[in-house]
């Protein structure tokens, strides 16, 4: 009686380094490689996280107004409060307090333009944009369009100026005009 050899084939240890291959490559290379479309919603969700933290610190830890700074010129973001502060959140004097420095959009993607409050009027171009985000969790309201250049694709944010609520579209949305008609 013959006994049956225990082990693994030839071809079973070829299929399953092939597909460790293969996830080590997925882990090794960024996603974006493999989705390139998904920095655009990475962007936009890193901003509206940035934001949120941005008014936790305003309101529990600083109790100061908070600067959000829009670069549209180099594509990017930073936060600042326009005081001098020490190591203890104390006051020192006039001047800035870096919270969050530059953050660059990935590569192809930009700020199309921001609008502020109600305004018709949209800043662009080689504009810098200054949102407050104030200590009683208020922010100035506003939108911001974001675009791939690459897959010419726009993504907006939108900010509400009493709660700080953002959301997020999939498309471009502008502000609404309210009218008597509207109610």
């Amino acid at each position: 009686m013959k006994r049956k050899a225990n082990g693994f084939t030839l071809i079973e240890l070829m299929l399953t380094i092939a597909i460790i291959g293969l996830g080590l490559t997925v882990v090794f290379f960024q996603v974006d490689t493999f989705l390139p479309s998904s920095r655009l919603e990475a962007a936009a969700s890193t901003l509206v996280g940035d934001l949120e933290h941005l008014r936790l610190a305003s309101i529990m830890l600083f109790k100061k107004p908070i600067h959000l700074v829009y670069d549209l010129k180099n594509s990017g973001y930073w936060a600042l409060i326009p005081y001098e502060l020490d190591e203890n959140a104390e006051i020192l004097g006039p001047g800035e307090t870096e919270l969050l420095p530059f953050r660059s959009l990935p590569e192809n993607i930009q700020f199309k333009d921001i609008q502020l409050g109600q305004m018709t009027e949209s800043y662009d171009a080689n504009d810098l944009i200054t949102v407050l985000v104030n200590p009683d969790g208020t922010v100035t309201g506003h939108i911001t369009h974001i675009m791939d250049s690459y897959y010419e694709r726009e993504i907006t944010v939108r900010i509400a100026s009493l709660t700080g609520f953002a959301e997020i579209f999939d498309h471009r949305v502008e502000y609404e005009q309210i009218d008597d008609s509207s109610f």
